[in-house]
């Protein structure tokens, strides 16, 4: 019963972390930057969820190569989900101007890790840049 609860409520968060994280990243897949996802937290924060991206990875191999089951092999993946999905939410929350679009003096709409329009070349507008 817990691993299915803990299985189907990743869905309830990562819906719509990956809706706002594709958001932030002005619905560009191509050009995915988790460094613009996750500018709003803090750097022992993103360090943290890249320290448990990683140990999840090698929790599962090791625990598949020791031939162990059960909640040991998929705890990691909880982590995973659970702890991105937390830090992408504190991250609009605590800089909300990620989700905010930003345009240049044309009104063409500029991502957040661009000077310049890339349309017409002007600057774009500083004052809705996050820090």
């Amino acid at each position: 019963m817990f691993t299915s609860v803990m299985s189907m409520g990743i869905f309830a968060v990562w819906v719509p972390a990956a809706l706002i994280a594709q958001r932030i990243n002005n619905g560009n897949r191509l050009q995915f930057s988790w460094k613009k996802v996750l500018a709003g937290c803090p750097a022992w924060m993103r360090n943290s969820a890249y320290a448990i991206f990683i140990y999840a990875f090698v929790n599962f191999f090791l625990s598949i190569a020791v031939g162990m089951t059960g909640l040991r092999v998929f705890s990691g993946h909880w982590m995973i989900f659970y702890g991105m999905a937390f830090c992408i939410f504190f991250s609009s929350w605590n800089l909300p101007s990620l989700l905010a679009p930003r345009h240049c003096p044309a009104g063409h709409e500029v991502a957040h890790g661009n000077n310049f329009c890339p349309v017409c070349g002007l600057p774009a507008d500083h004052s809705s840049q996050d820090a």
